[in-house]
């Protein structure tokens, strides 16, 4: 970027304020005042008029101040502590930090990252290089981490500061794996160069070479380091270049790679680490490097790095790694002292690692079994949650959140580019939606020029298809849209031209009104800009289009995002497919067109490259897709977010990362993450309903199912001994519902036995919670045996009265899943959830010594967690999750609810009502996971919901 007046005043200021706040002082709206007036005084001095006339004081102000208005949560981890021997607390004030204090320094000033995003920064790369080894530890030892993070949100400003500390800490060779594409790897090498090496890597691969133009930190001051990869696209390690560069690793000057997962790549690397210093191990025979510490940052941990090849869990089979997973095996296992640290959005497959697997060449598997990191995101981040919304859930206690106003709907594309297509179709006409994407990429343009953000990166994101052929048909018809706009704008009168009129109203009737509701919205508010007239904007609107490129971005082309390149700013329609949808970042990305869909979850979300930092800019961001789309998106994103709150959960516990990942293997919500690779014919799924719950709420609508279902119920309300009376159930908090305590285990699987559940209701099969019910009956001490059971009776006005085993009670409502009213598909009747929260606490009362227990740990989950709302306080009541974890192991609740059926499709609304029942399991240190076969049909059905793609394997090209 081009240095203006702006950034040399703000960078000064900001460096001033920075010190005193790190002093202790205050920093007020007033100080930064005064510091901006006192600079801009001493510019007057030292520069010509022009110079202080281009700083618009106001907006640095409000620029500085929302730069000290960004807060971050701790960070939370789960760590495995038991051959580390801690070193970072006590040595730190013996390390001299100049790369780390050249890095901060550049990212305060330079990059104009918030004071608080900073600091956060230098806390966690502390917390992740304390609980990696001290490079200075004799002997052979091994790390393995993983952090873990939301799309967009930093992690590569985060690796490159552990990077700098972890040289400064001397470590000898550091090695980036930065995707499997060229222009990943290129782009990660050039903030590689910009944040820790300091010169262009295109120009020389040596700090001290002459001509090494300095890029970066290296304008902070010059610092010793090497590479043998470069920011070219075809500068990936070669053994040539490593022999010819003339340096030695392990001396005084530390060795930075960034390289490609390939395999080519990765096995020159091997034969080079193995020439350094490698001796042979009496031991084993192995050739290995000593006295070389090494630190391999894994960037995109879960594509390609995973073993999807391991034998089954405590299987003796012999078995061959997958090549990339293979290789980074044996590098670590080729060096003496080595750390792996893996960064990702979508942590879900490396947690499915097991952590046992152990290949004779290979080594260990890169299970993290050291710790694992969950990064929080700034205030200032957008993330999936604020896209998408969340959509309460009390039994997993996340709120409702309500999505920004940034999603179009795309509903004219099909006869264009259906959703499934071959590498040979021929796309019809361009459909209106995306000629509104392009000309709002326009507008956007313009008014970021408007409001100063004149040398700014703006980018536009067009993923259709995975294919080459048809991309470059898409580009086509893209660039041919732009050159309309362009005549139009250039030569069209803004009073009559239709084009003119269009942009007006897209205008007016959309991004003014969307700017309000931004405005309007506490948390994003300050990331909003000031708004043009239409007449302030039309000046702007000639010069923006004729700015804008239009680049096709695959395997294929030569066409790169070369961001660096353009410190004027570059604005660009990328054109693409799969090199958009993992790692590459969009800079200053604000309009998106995407239509390419996905059977991973984890997948699903990398493509999401509109998460990320908007300052300014944020209301005049768009996402267009499909409302199919929109809705996967929305359950990936509950998906994610009960992985973190799970996470969170065994943080308070104090637990390792081996018991996070076999948790959640083994919870039956875990099978909507796991990765179906091995998915041929049917797969054998081991589920522990420990410390869960399992909750109904998909619902068959056959009339038999449902007879048999209330039978069911009847059956064991009749077989029941007598309820708790009035006063006493309502002791319990359980209002009218009926209450009966000491129930045998043998009625609750006699119910399960009679149970009739939808065959896509994976976590109320009766099958496996008879098995497990049973299996802790029959253990040593015997578990699950005495039960607790509310039969819900609603006392509403409108309740419909029913008969159950003698018992008049009203029916539950419970209204059909918004998602699925249209749905029609009257063999299902979902519901978004079925308890009362109250209700799974019937056995724990205030005063109660187990209701306490379960409270103070509910308080200390909220008190860790990264995404608690400080608004509303701690928590008042303990969470479900916590009551499970101190509930006797010998108690378990069944919670029934006879559902109205009149809430059901206009078709199934008469007949038997329709059961819901839950489970509420209780912790358990001798539970046994429960073996359940899935068909292939049934999990993609459930698991992976296929989306209207060809096969997840084909690759978009064989181009790197």
């Amino acid at each position: 970027m081009t240095i203006t007046p702006y950034d040399e005043v703000r960078g000064l200021v900001m460096t001033i304020v920075s010190a005193e706040r790190a002093n202790g002082k205050v920093v007020t709206a007033d100080s930064i005042h005064d510091k901006i007036a006192a600079i801009l005084g001493l510019s007057a001095t030292l520069h010509d008029a022009d110079f202080v006339a281009a700083v618009d004081a106001e907006a640095l102000q409000k620029d500085i101040e929302s730069s000290f208005n960004v807060f971050i949560a701790d960070a939370n981890f789960l760590s495995d502590d038991g051959d580390h021997v801690p070193w970072l607390v006590e040595g730190k004030d013996d390390i001299n930090w100049k790369f780390w204090n050249r890095y901060k320094q550049y990212l305060l000033t330079v990059n104009r990252m918030p004071v608080g995003s900073v600091a956060a920064i230098d806390d966690v790369t502390d917390m992740i290089l304390g609980r990696l080894e001290s490079p200075g530890r004799q002997g052979a030892w091994d790390r393995r981490g993983l952090v873990a993070g939301q799309v967009q949100s930093g992690k590569t400003g985060n690796y490159i500061g552990l990077m700098c500390k972890a040289i400064d800490a001397q470590y000898k060779l550091v090695i980036v794996l930065a995707g499997i594409h060229n222009s990943l790897r290129a782009q990660t090498q050039a903030r590689v160069d910009e944040g820790v090496l300091g010169f262009s890597t295109e120009k020389a691969l040596r700090s001290d070479l002459a001509g090494a133009g300095l890029v970066g930190v290296g304008h902070q001051g010059f610092l010793h380091v090497n590479s043998f990869t470069s920011r070219k696209e075809t500068g990936d390690f070669s053994l040539k270049v490593a022999e010819t560069v003339g340096v030695a690793v392990g001396g005084a000057d530390p060795v930075v790679l960034v390289v490609k997962k390939n395999k080519s790549v990765l096995t020159n690397i091997l034969k080079w680490a193995t020439s350094l210093k490698a001796v042979e191990d009496p031991e084993t025979g192995r050739m290995v490097v000593q006295n070389v510490p090494i630190l391999i940052i894994d960037d995109e941990a879960d594509q390609a790095s995973v073993d999807t090849n391991g034998p089954k869990r405590g299987s003796t089979d012999e078995y061959d790694p997958p090549v990339i997973n293979g290789l980074i095996r044996k590098l670590l296992n080729q060096f003496q002292q080595s750390a792996y640290v893996g960064y990702t959005a979508t942590p879900f497959a490396n947690i499915f690692i097991d952590p046992d697997v152990e290949h004779d060449t290979a080594g260990k598997s890169l299970f993290p079994q050291s710790f694992i990191l969950s990064l929080p995101a700034p205030t200032n981040y957008v993330g999936p949650s604020r896209v998408f919304g969340l959509k309460e859930d009390v039994t997993r206690n996340i709120e409702p959140l309500e999505a920004l106003p940034m999603v179009r709907s795309i509903e004219d594309y099909e006869t264009w580019i259906p959703d499934r297509h071959g590498k040979e179709i021929m796309p019809g006409d361009m459909p209106d939606s995306l000629r509104d994407a392009i000309l709002s990429f326009v507008l956007t343009v313009a008014v970021r020029r408007w409001r100063g953000q004149r040398n700014r990166h703006n980018s536009m994101l067009v993923h259709v298809t995975r294919f080459t052929a048809v991309q470059k048909l898409v580009r086509d018809q893209v660039i041919g849209e732009l050159d309309r706009i362009k005549n139009r704008i250039e030569q069209g009168d803004p009073r009559t031209d239709s084009l003119w009129l269009t942009a007006q109203a897209l205008f007016e009737d959309d991004f003014v009104p969307t700017a309000r509701k931004f405005a309007s919205t506490e948390d994003v508010a300050d990331q909003v800009g000031p708004m043009p007239t239409w007449r302030q904007l039309e000046a702007e609107l000639r010069i923006a289009v004729g700015v804008i490129g239009v680049r096709e971005v695959n395997g294929t082309v030569k066409d790169s995002l070369d961001y660096v390149d353009h410190p004027e700013g570059l604005n660009v329609i990328a054109v693409g497919g799969a090199k958009l949808s993992r790692g590459l970042t969009l800079e200053g990305l604000s309009v998106s067109y995407y239509l390419a869909g996905s059977r991973m979850y984890d997948t699903l979300m990398q493509m999401g490259r509109w998460f990320g930092y908007r300052p300014g800019y944020l209301d005049l961001c768009r996402l267009y897709t499909t409302d199919e789309l929109n809705r996967r998106y929305g359950l990936i994103t509950a998906a994610a977010e009960e992985l973190y709150r799970e996470f969170d959960y065994m943080v308070a516990l104090g637990s390792t990362p081996r018991e996070f990942g076999l948790r959640v293997q083994q919870h039956p919500d875990g099978l909507m993450v796991t990765a179906a690779n091995k998915m041929r014919t049917a797969q054998l799924i081991s589920m522990s309903f420990a410390g869960g719950i399992s909750e109904s709420v998909l619902f068959d609508t056959d009339s038999q199912a449902r007879e048999a279902n209330w039978v069911a119920l009847e059956a064991l309300v009749l077989a029941m001994p007598k309820p708790l009376d009035a006063k006493q159930t309502k002791d319990i908090g359980a209002g009218s519902s009926l209450v009966w305590t000491g129930v045998p285990a043998k009625l609750v699987t006699a119910f399960l036995d009679a149970y009739r559940a939808h065959p896509d209701a994976y976590k109320v099969q009766p099958k496996p919670l008879r098995e497990y019910i049973l299996g802790r009956n029959s253990d040593q001490p015997a578990e699950l045996t005495d039960w607790w059971v509310l039969l819900a009776n609603s006392t509403s006005k409108d309740a419909a009265p029913f008969t159950v085993g003698g018992i008049e009670v009203g029916l539950t409502k419970r209204q059909i899943h918004s998602d699925q009213k249209d749905n029609k598909d009257s063999g299902r009747f979902p519901i978004r959830r079925l308890i009362s929260p109250p209700h799974e606490r019937i056995d724990m009362r205030p005063g109660n010594e187990l209701y306490q227990e379960a409270l103070d740990l509910t308080t200390t989950m909220w008190e860790n967690s990264p995404r608690r709302d400080l608004a509303k306080g701690a928590p008042e009541e303990p969470a479900g999750v916590a009551c499970r974890r101190f509930r006797p192991a010998t108690r378990g609740i069944l919670l029934l609810y006879p559902l109205n059926p009149a809430e059901a499709q206009e078709e199934v609304r008469d007949g038997f009502p329709f059961v819901g029942f839950a489970l509420s399991f209780p912790g358990s240190e001798h539970a046994k996971p429960v073996d359940y076969q899935v068909t292939k049909d049934v999990w993609q059905r459930l698991v992976r919901p296929t989306l209207p793609v060809l096969d997840e394997d084909d690759d978009e090209d064989d181009a790197p």
